[in-house]
Protein backbone atom coordinates (compact mmCIF):
# COMPACT_ATOMS: atom_id res chain seq x y z
CA UNK A 1 0.00 0.00 0.00
CA UNK A 2 1.35 3.22 -0.86
CA UNK A 3 0.51 7.06 0.67
CA UNK A 4 -0.76 9.20 -1.36
CA UNK A 5 1.90 12.74 -0.97
CA UNK A 6 -0.87 15.08 -0.76
CA UNK A 7 -2.47 13.00 2.10
CA UNK A 8 0.59 12.67 3.71
CA UNK A 9 1.77 16.55 3.08
CA UNK A 10 -2.17 17.07 4.31
CA UNK A 11 -1.03 15.17 7.56
CA UNK A 12 2.45 16.70 8.11
CA UNK A 13 1.21 20.55 7.71
CA UNK A 14 -2.31 20.04 9.33
CA UNK A 15 -2.31 17.92 12.28
CA UNK A 16 -0.03 19.95 14.34
CA UNK A 17 -2.62 22.73 13.70
CA UNK A 18 -5.63 20.64 15.45
CA UNK A 19 -3.58 19.40 17.87
CA UNK A 20 -3.07 23.33 18.77
CA UNK A 21 -6.59 23.61 19.22
CA UNK A 22 -6.85 21.28 22.20
CA UNK A 23 -3.45 22.60 24.01
CA UNK A 24 -3.29 24.65 27.17
CA UNK A 25 -1.92 27.83 25.56
CA UNK A 26 -0.56 28.24 29.03
CA UNK A 27 -1.40 28.77 32.70
CA UNK A 28 -3.63 31.43 34.74
CA UNK A 29 -1.91 33.06 37.42
CA UNK A 30 -1.97 31.48 41.71
CA UNK A 31 -4.81 34.20 42.25
CA UNK A 32 -6.82 33.13 39.90
CA UNK A 33 -7.33 29.41 41.59
CA UNK A 34 -6.59 30.64 45.25
CA UNK A 35 -7.73 34.25 45.91
CA UNK A 36 -10.80 34.36 47.72
CA UNK A 37 -11.51 37.29 50.13
CA UNK A 38 -15.20 36.05 51.25
CA UNK A 39 -13.37 33.40 53.14
CA UNK A 40 -10.63 35.66 54.56
CA UNK A 41 -13.70 37.50 55.62
CA UNK A 42 -14.90 34.96 57.44
CA UNK A 43 -11.76 33.70 59.03
CA UNK A 44 -11.28 37.33 60.35
CA UNK A 45 -14.56 37.13 62.14
CA UNK A 46 -16.55 39.19 59.85
CA UNK A 47 -20.27 38.48 59.56
CA UNK A 48 -20.50 38.14 56.09
CA UNK A 49 -24.43 37.71 53.86
CA UNK A 50 -22.96 36.58 50.21
CA UNK A 51 -24.85 37.28 47.09
CA UNK A 52 -26.45 33.69 46.21
CA UNK A 53 -24.14 33.26 43.27
CA UNK A 54 -20.62 34.24 43.03
CA UNK A 55 -19.95 34.31 38.88
CA UNK A 56 -16.97 33.37 36.82
CA UNK A 57 -15.37 32.33 33.48
CA UNK A 58 -12.58 30.30 32.72
CA UNK A 59 -11.33 29.80 28.96
CA UNK A 60 -8.46 27.87 28.80
CA UNK A 61 -7.91 28.26 24.61
CA UNK A 62 -7.26 32.45 24.68
CA UNK A 63 -6.52 32.39 28.41
CA UNK A 64 -8.59 34.65 29.79
CA UNK A 65 -10.96 34.66 32.85
CA UNK A 66 -12.82 36.29 35.43
CA UNK A 67 -14.19 35.86 38.72
CA UNK A 68 -16.78 37.85 40.84
CA UNK A 69 -17.69 38.29 44.99
CA UNK A 70 -20.25 40.01 46.15
CA UNK A 71 -22.35 40.69 49.52
CA UNK A 72 -22.14 42.79 52.69
CA UNK A 73 -19.67 42.55 55.85
CA UNK A 74 -20.64 43.48 59.55
CA UNK A 75 -17.23 43.89 61.23
CA UNK A 76 -16.35 43.00 64.54
CA UNK A 77 -16.38 45.81 67.28
CA UNK A 78 -13.44 48.11 66.98
CA UNK A 79 -12.97 47.08 63.53
CA UNK A 80 -14.27 49.59 61.02
CA UNK A 81 -13.70 51.09 57.79
CA UNK A 82 -13.07 50.38 54.35
CA UNK A 83 -9.62 51.14 54.59
CA UNK A 84 -9.22 48.01 56.93
CA UNK A 85 -11.58 45.79 54.30
CA UNK A 86 -9.20 47.53 51.30
CA UNK A 87 -6.06 46.32 53.15
CA UNK A 88 -7.59 42.70 53.93
CA UNK A 89 -8.39 42.17 50.52
CA UNK A 90 -4.80 43.56 49.26
CA UNK A 91 -2.95 41.24 51.59
CA UNK A 92 -4.98 38.31 50.44
CA UNK A 93 -4.26 39.00 46.75
CA UNK A 94 -0.88 39.15 47.55
CA UNK A 95 -0.89 36.12 49.79
CA UNK A 96 -2.24 34.40 47.13
CA UNK A 97 0.52 35.61 45.03
CA UNK A 98 3.09 34.99 46.50
CA UNK A 99 4.28 38.07 45.38
CA UNK A 100 3.23 42.03 45.02
CA UNK A 101 0.63 43.89 43.10
CA UNK A 102 0.22 47.57 41.88
CA UNK A 103 -1.87 49.18 44.79
CA UNK A 104 -4.43 51.09 43.88
CA UNK A 105 -7.11 50.70 46.26
CA UNK A 106 -4.99 50.83 49.66
CA UNK A 107 -3.60 54.09 48.92
CA UNK A 108 -6.71 56.35 47.51
CA UNK A 109 -7.74 59.45 49.91
CA UNK A 110 -11.24 59.29 50.59
CA UNK A 111 -13.74 61.00 53.28
CA UNK A 112 -15.23 58.17 55.53
CA UNK A 113 -18.56 57.23 55.33
CA UNK A 114 -18.11 57.36 51.77
CA UNK A 115 -17.45 54.59 49.24
CA UNK A 116 -14.13 53.31 48.39
CA UNK A 117 -13.10 51.56 44.89
CA UNK A 118 -9.99 51.28 43.42
CA UNK A 119 -8.02 48.48 41.74
CA UNK A 120 -4.86 45.96 41.92
CA UNK A 121 -2.45 45.11 39.45
CA UNK A 122 -0.45 42.27 38.80
CA UNK A 123 1.81 40.70 36.39
CA UNK A 124 2.30 36.37 36.64
CA UNK A 125 3.03 33.75 34.66
CA UNK A 126 2.69 35.86 31.23
CA UNK A 127 -1.29 36.56 32.37
CA UNK A 128 -2.16 40.62 33.42
CA UNK A 129 -4.54 40.71 36.45
CA UNK A 130 -6.76 43.02 37.34
CA UNK A 131 -8.78 42.89 40.80
CA UNK A 132 -11.18 45.83 40.89
CA UNK A 133 -13.05 46.60 44.24
CA UNK A 134 -16.17 48.91 45.13
CA UNK A 135 -16.39 49.07 49.07
CA UNK A 136 -19.97 50.85 50.09
CA UNK A 137 -20.24 51.82 53.82
CA UNK A 138 -23.01 52.59 55.62
CA UNK A 139 -22.60 56.06 57.84
CA UNK A 140 -20.56 54.59 60.39
CA UNK A 141 -18.52 52.04 58.81
CA UNK A 142 -19.56 48.96 60.39
CA UNK A 143 -21.68 47.53 57.46
CA UNK A 144 -20.20 47.63 54.24
CA UNK A 145 -21.52 45.82 50.81
CA UNK A 146 -18.89 45.11 48.57
CA UNK A 147 -18.48 44.05 44.92
CA UNK A 148 -14.75 42.42 43.91
CA UNK A 149 -14.31 41.20 40.49
CA UNK A 150 -10.95 39.35 39.39
CA UNK A 151 -10.13 39.61 35.70
CA UNK A 152 -7.29 37.71 34.11
CA UNK A 153 -6.05 37.54 30.15
CA UNK A 154 -2.92 37.16 28.74
CA UNK A 155 0.13 39.97 29.23
CA UNK A 156 0.52 41.93 26.41
CA UNK A 157 4.12 42.43 24.79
Amino acid sequence: MTLNPRFVLFVVLIAPVFASCNRKAGSFSAAFANFNPQSEFSRLGYSTERTPQNSGVRNDVQMYGWHSWSGTLSLPTGTNGCDVVAAVIYRTLTNSLKGGALDELTRVQRTPGMPLHGMLRYNQNNIHGDVFVWLIPDSQETNISYAILLREEPLRK
